[in-house]
C-alpha cells in the first residue's frame, strides 16, 4: 500500500493501484468459486471464518491504511496494518 504513496510518478502509482484492485477482484472471484463447491461442514466453517476475517481486515485495515498512505502518512498506515493484521489469520 505504501509503495503507491512513495512512488514518484503518478502513472506508476496509478498502475500499482490498478494492480491492487485487480488482485482484490481475483481473490474475490476465487473465493466465490471455492465457496460454491460441494464442501463438508468443516470446510464450510473455515470458508465462513475466512470471509469474516477478510472483510474485517479490508474494511478496518487495508482501506483506511490506503487512505493514510495516499495522504503521505506512511508511518500511520504501517502501524494500522500491523494493528489490524491479527483480524486476518
Amino acid at each position: 500500500i505504501n509503495i503507491i504513496a512513495m512512488n514518484e510518478t503518478p502513472d506508476k502509482a496509478n498502475e500499482l493501484e490498478a494492480q491492487i484492485q485487480k488482485n482484490s477482484e481475483n481473490i474475490t472471484k476465487n473465493f466465490e468459486m471455492l465457496s460454491s463447491m460441494n464442501l463438508n461442514e468443516q470446510e464450510k466453517t473455515l470458508i465462513a471464518r475466512y470471509a469474516e476475517e477478510r472483510k474485517a481486515f479490508v474494511e478496518q485495515g487495508l482501506r483506511p491504511a490506503r487512505e493514510l498512505s495516499l495522504q503521505g502518512r506512511t508511518e500511520e498506515s504501517e502501524a494500522l496494518i500491523a494493528q489490524k493484521l491479527p483480524l486476518f489469520q
